[in-house]
């Protein structure tokens, strides 16, 4: 599994360097790249796991070498090429990469120079690397969905085809993200008409003229751009709420805790804990009766629990502002999963209703 505390230090590691000063490749992949990939859970020291200067023969040039292959069930599982930290990732360092591509059993390549990284794969033509990258990060920004994305490419996480699938999807979103982004700034002709006809605008049997088509497209620009700063300061808000909390000790609060920590005020039940725990009342619903199943927040985490009861706590949430975690299990030593999305909390459906099943049995 992907170590958190591991990747969010060389987050802040790379945060603190200034590039400028690793003038060299060797700089990043010792100081930046060989750290990331140990964060992976990969012994970057055992040479059947992580193998440097991996050859990669391409037709009559011999001897050439990527510069690391990590390497899962004997074979490359996807393969680094490094550059100093602050080149340009550009397509033609892409091309040296696609060469070696088509030369390993590789399905992944990684283009870095240990600060931006690019993932590459051959999801339009086998065995020929895509020109665009399906997964593109800055390390220094590592946040919630970066963290849930990478940890896939774990050593303990690692499943090629399970990858090249959320590749894939990937590869879709960023291209729907494109397309939402041009909405933003300029909405298009279809999708301003599409809205005019959900707005039922500009009334019945009134045309819609070119002059009220252009009017219109300036209130859809409009609503696009407030809905998206609305979702960035309640995003905000919840965050400064969460950091602006006092920590509580990590013990399992009983019930007069619970009580304690709600009156003493500060604490923020957000859409996203509230969304979360919705959903987690359906999966158990079949088993018990909804109204049994309580929301309880804290200063440090948000719990569903069976009864109003703490000790029958059925698991926690704790979002932070770069992650998220589904939480099973005592309070210290919880087994913690991450979320790239609250919609991976049905992939958690068997255990959310196993531990109601327990505490039904009691």
């Amino acid at each position: 599994m992907v170590t958190s505390n591991a990747l969010h230090a060389l987050a802040e590691r790379a945060r603190s360097i200034d590039i400028n000063t690793l003038q060299t490749e060797e700089a990043a992949k010792t100081s930046l790249v060989l750290p990331f990939i140990q964060a992976l859970g990969y012994d970057i020291f055992d040479p059947t796991e992580v193998v440097p200067e991996f050859t990669a023969d391409h037709g009559l040039k011999q001897g050439e070498k990527v510069d690391y292959a990590v390497i899962s069930a004997g074979k490359p599982a996807f393969i680094f090429e490094c550059k100093k930290a602050n080149d340009a990732l550009d397509i033609n360092r892409a091309s040296q990469l696609s060469r070696y591509f088509a030369q390993t059993d590789a399905r992944i390549a990684i283009l870095t120079g240990g600060v931006h990284y690019k993932f590459y794969s051959d999801l339009i033509e086998p065995n020929k690397m895509d020109l665009e990258p399906f997964l593109e990060f800055d390390i220094r920004a590592l946040d919630n969905r970066v963290m849930a994305e990478i940890e896939p490419f774990s050593k303990q996480r690692f499943d090629i085809e399970k990858i090249r699938s959320a590749a894939s999807e990937m590869s879709h979103i960023r291209k729907i993200k494109e397309e939402l982004s041009k909405l933003y700034n300029k909405p298009g002709e279809g999708f301003v008409r599409a809205m005019a006809e959900v707005c039922n605008y500009p009334g019945p049997g009134t045309r819609l003229t070119q002059e009220r088509l252009d009017t219109f497209t300036g209130l859809v620009r409009r609503a696009f751009q407030g809905f998206v700063n609305d979702r960035i300061n309640e995003t905000l808000s919840s965050a400064m709420a969460r950091q602006n909390a006092p920590e509580s000790d990590s013990s399992e609060p009983g019930d007069a805790a619970d009580e304690a920590d709600r009156s003493e005020g500060g604490i923020i039940t957000t859409v996203e804990e509230q969304e979360a725990y919705e959903m987690v009342k359906s999966i158990v619903s079949g088993m018990v009766d909804p109204e049994r199943v309580n929301i309880r927040d804290t200063q440090s985490y948000c719990a569903v629990v069976l009864d109003g009861n703490s000790r029958q706590t059925i698991c926690r949430f704790r979002f932070g502002p770069r992650v998220k975690y589904l939480c099973f299990g005592p309070a210290t030593g919880e087994e913690q999963h991450l979320m790239a999305s609250l919609d991976d909390i049905a992939n958690h459906s068997d255990q959310l209703q196993e531990t109601v099943r327990r505490f039904l049995q009691r």
